[in-house]
């Protein structure tokens, strides 16, 4: 692509690319960008928006839409996590860290990308499970699990380094996070 490209043929580039990808991850400012708002809100159902409350106040604002009428399913960061995808809306209430650092952004960002490579694996039948699962509830479910566990990294991060925290502790937490979450069920069945 080229500075002289039109937003349209860069929008198709983009959204040809997309289906072909497990994740991806924008950095951000988002929510300033109206190419990529038009891009990842029209037709990508696999999109994953994270935007904080500014943020999100500022797509809502600038598509002029209804959260309805999107395709994507929006982590709406805050004291509780939203997730609504049109279809299906789970909210996290998990207190995380008492501290927000700059950069859990790219934790959560990492989860999701790992989840959202899970919930394809799961519906291309790559990873066994039984029954069917829909797609665009597992979508929500991503968004909700990713967001659950940042905000567990975070909460046992901020026990152990309390206010010097840093975004980088979050990641030594992502092991035992993810083990509590959700596998201590598994956990207590191989232990029996």
């Amino acid at each position: 692509m080229s500075s002289s490209d039109s937003s349209e043929s860069i929008d198709e580039a983009v959204t040809a690319m997309l289906f072909r990808l497990h994740a991806l991850v924008i950095g951000l400012g988002l929510e300033r960008d109206e190419l990529m708002q038009g891009t990842c809100t029209h037709d990508y159902k696999n999109c994953i928006l994270t935007p904080n409350v500014v943020g999100f106040g500022r797509l809502c604002k600038a598509k002029a839409l209804r959260l309805q009428s999107w395709k994507v399913t929006v982590a709406q960061r805050g004291g509780n996590d939203y997730m609504p995808n049109g279809e299906y809306t789970y909210i996290s209430d998990l207190d995380g860290g008492l501290k927000r650092s700059g950069g859990q952004g790219d934790t959560l960002a990492g989860n999701l990308a790992t989840f959202l490579w899970w919930r394809k694996a799961c519906i291309d039948r790559i990873l066994d499970h039984e029954g069917d699962m829909n797609p665009t509830e597992l979508i929500a479910l991503v968004g909700f699990g990713g967001g659950l566990l940042t905000r567990e990294c975070s909460r046992f991060a901020f026990a152990k380094k309390g206010r010097s925290l840093q975004a980088s502790d979050l990641t030594e937490e992502v092991a035992v996070a993810f083990t509590r979450l959700f596998e201590a069920d598994t956990e207590d069945k191989r232990s029996s």
